[in-house]
């Protein structure tokens, strides 16, 4: 991206002749050096929330660097070599005060693709999301022997407050992240928002909505059963509901219940809520994210096994390393295929009630307008006695868990929830 030229209107200011350049970090970090601008002091921080609308977590720079010039060669080129070297912190790092906080600025930095991190330097400021916050947990617990919690890490992002906390609570249990259920958040008074796995059976990519979403309600995720190697995937559809249903119903006896799910696991969450309805229980809140009843799935074409294994792959690539990376990669393909072919033999029932639908208006491929033969709200309609309540996200389909769209559709959800109070 050498020679882009950026306007930015919230700071009224005009960025010329940005460029990129790889650090030489292990992660192959890169630093966004733009030119001079007006109020410049401001303008990484509009950056990075520019940023976040377009690219996926793992692809967001680590840092943005503001000059005053970009130094040049004699031949008037950029000079990169003469380019400083970007410092996360302004080149103020707290220093490790203990071996705890020492081991685990270490694991930080190994998982976050730094040369170092201070025990104050935020998480998910330097780049951390919902998969590397998986490796770190993996990595603490192979590495230091503690068992720590996915939420704890999102509760106490940093070193510091992550080495308090593995101090003081011993008596933490390991949560193995494959596990069919995900606790993202146990705290709160009101009832939980159950999130159900989209296609490869993970609920990994719901682990970002809980930064914006009311913290008076815990987060639960439901994941698909395979990948502890001893349980095999449901045989079908409504197998599947009636297993997670007794993970619900566990946990949650009685409702009202709420229920969410992005793509495959929008058409869950569907059925789920027709079988809850069916046997007494209120549901409260449904809300499909960018999901399509069982009918068009019917039309896909039969997926491609290398094709489905490289996506997974791209997606799943911040676990490459570990030892169960490639066994990964195979079991969420298996169970990916398997529940498409599922999906084709299952009837979408009908749910009473009003649904709330997040419309992706981009296509994946050219980011313009999205042109389907029929949208997916109004083939809803067949499948619900109720409203469908369309808010459109300017977003590709596998954009929606991305940073300002998980935040924008959190939004809209909280308020949902404080009008049905």
């Amino acid at each position: 991206m050498v020679g882009a030229t950026a306007v930015v209107p919230d700071v009224d200011a005009v960025c010329c002749d940005g460029l990129y350049r790889s650090t030489g970090a292990p992660a192959a970090r890169l630093a966004n050096v733009p030119a001079v601008s007006r109020r410049a002091s401001r303008l990484p921080s509009v950056l990075r929330g520019r940023l976040a609308g377009r690219l996926p977590e793992f692809m967001m720079p680590a840092e943005i660097v503001v000059l005053d010039r970009l130094p040049l060669t004699e031949n008037g080129k950029v000079d990169r070599a003469a380019l400083p070297e970007p410092d996360p912190a302004d080149g103020e790092h707290r220093a490790p005060r203990t071996p705890r906080e020492e081991q685990l600025a270490e694991l930080f930095a190994e998982v976050l693709g730094l040369d170092r991190i201070g025990i104050d330097d935020d998480f998910f400021a330097c780049g951390g999301h919902s998969l590397r916050l998986t490796r770190l947990a993996w990595q603490i617990r192979e590495k230091l022997g503690v068992d720590v919690p996915i939420r704890t890490v999102f509760q106490y992002p940093t070193v510091a407050e992550l080495a308090a906390q593995l101090t003081t609570d011993t008596d933490a249990q390991f949560e193995d992240p494959f596990a069919v259920l995900l606790p993202i958040r146990t705290e709160g008074q009101q009832p939980p928002l159950w999130w159900l796995h989209p296609g490869g059976g993970l609920s990994w990519p719901y682990l970002g909505f809980a930064r914006h979403l009311d913290p008076g309600r815990p987060l639960y995720g439901i994941q698909a059963r395979g990948f502890d190697g001893t349980t095999a995937p449901a045989a079908s559809i409504e197998e599947m509901v009636e297993d997670y249903l007794e993970q619900v119903l566990r946990v949650q006896p009685s409702g009202p219940y709420h229920l969410l799910g992005w793509s495959f696991g929008g058409t869950l969450a569907h059925a789920m809520a027709a079988e809850l309805q069916r046997r007494g229980h209120e549901v409260a809140l449904l809300a499909l994210l960018d999901a399509a009843p069982s009918s068009h799935f019917a039309d896909l074409e039969a997926l491609d096994e290398s094709m489905v294994r490289r996506y997974l792959a791209n997606y799943m690539g911040h676990l490459a390393g570990m030892e169960e990376y490639p066994s990964l990669v195979t079991t969420a393909s298996s169970i990916f295929i398997g529940q498409m072919e599922q999906m084709r033999r299952f009837t979408s029932p009908r749910y009473r009630g009003d649904v709330v639908f997040f419309n992706a208006l981009l296509d994946p491929e050219t980011h313009d307008k999205r042109v389907m033969d029929e949208d997916l709200d109004v083939l809803w309609q067949d499948h619900v006695d109720g409203r469908v309540q369309r808010i459109d996200i300017p977003c590709a389909h596998n954009e929606m868990y991305w940073p300002r769209n998980a935040a924008e559709i959190s939004r809209t959800i909280n308020r949902m929830l404080r009008a049905s109070q």
